[in-house]
């Protein structure tokens, strides 16, 4: 049904102007028809019926082109924009011949006609490929606008990395075992600066960063009152955990979540790990690292040095 509203809506104006053309051309009298008292090179009636039929072919032109967004068979819009409208107009001048007295039919109308169907090919083709180009500027906008839009949410992304939680949030209290069987409460270490480190043996960027952590954070800070640093392995057994520290080397303490619990009140279920989260003395999140890069691990150091040194 909604084909067939388009077909109408684009055929609507050929069809008015080829019952106009038969009502001039067939149903006015000879002597109503007004004379001119000029004629061009050309007369004068030979222009009108170049027009006509340059009409009807335009429109009918256009409203194929329209119709099928520019991707047309062109040898389809010949026959039924360009060839019908001159049969059309021979057909007429063949009814005013016969049928209808006092309107003789002229052949040099007929080639008028002709004439102005003809010069609408090379307009329609411009037409169509001047459509095809704004219909591809559209595609192409609407593609450049959706890249946009997915590349801000993908930077949006990137920049949270799948956290829940953001910096300047309390953060979410839990309860850890260690694998000596010692429990660790968040809510227990307000007022030290906390360093979380989410981790798992099958990481291998946490194995990268671990030994980092041990050297330049722990063995600088295990002595501090006012610090603690706890790894919280993500979903691995004891015997996993305890034969990871041996592996990597560290002596800091790293506690089991089992279920991925505690990490799914920081950062989304199905997100990466490593992550650092660095936590003032008043249980305010100040910091959130993604894997191990090298200028934010150093700044992450100097924020603990800083947060340490504050009274």
């Amino acid at each position: 049904m909604k084909h067939i509203i388009q077909i109408g809506k684009y055929t609507f104006f050929p069809l008015i102007i080829a019952v106009i053309i038969f009502y001039l051309c067939c149903l006015i009298p000879a002597n109503d028809i007004p004379d001119t008292d000029f004629d061009f090179f050309i007369p004068i009636d030979k222009v009108v019926h170049f027009l006509m039929f340059f009409g009807l072919s335009l429109t009918a032109c256009i409203g194929y082109i329209y119709l099928n967004k520019g991707h047309i068979i062109i040898l389809k819009m010949i026959v039924f924009a360009i060839l019908l409208p001159i049969l059309y107009g021979g057909a007429i001048e063949l009814i005013q011949h016969y049928y209808f007295i006092g309107r003789t039919g002229d052949w040099f109308d007929f080639l008028a006609d002709a004439i102005g169907s003809l010069t609408v090919l090379p307009i329609a083709l411009l037409f169509r490929r001047k459509l095809l180009y704004k219909y591809e500027m559209k595609k192409f906008l609407l593609s450049a606008i959706l890249t946009l839009l997915i590349s801000q949410a993908y930077a949006q992304n990137s920049n949270n990395n799948q956290y829940i939680v953001k910096v300047g949030d309390n953060a979410p209290n839990f309860e850890m075992s260690l694998p000596s069987g010692e429990k660790v409460q968040l809510s227990d270490l307000k007022g030290k600066v906390v360093m979380l480190q989410f981790t798992a043996s099958w990481c291998g960027v946490c194995r990268k960063e671990m030994p980092h952590i041990e050297e330049e954070i722990w063995q600088r800070h295990m002595n501090n009152p006012n610090f603690a640093l706890y790894g919280v392995d993500r979903e691995e057994n004891i015997e996993t955990i305890i034969n990871f520290a041996k592996i990597t080397g560290v002596t800091y303490p790293i506690g089991l979540d089992l279920d991925g619990s505690i990490f799914k009140l920081f950062a989304e279920e199905n997100a990466g790990i490593t992550r650092n989260i660095i936590i003032d003395k008043n249980g305010k999140i100040v910091m959130l690292t993604r894997l191990f890069k090298k200028e934010e691990f150093e700044k992450m150091v100097n924020l603990i040095d800083t947060l340490l040194n504050k009274e």
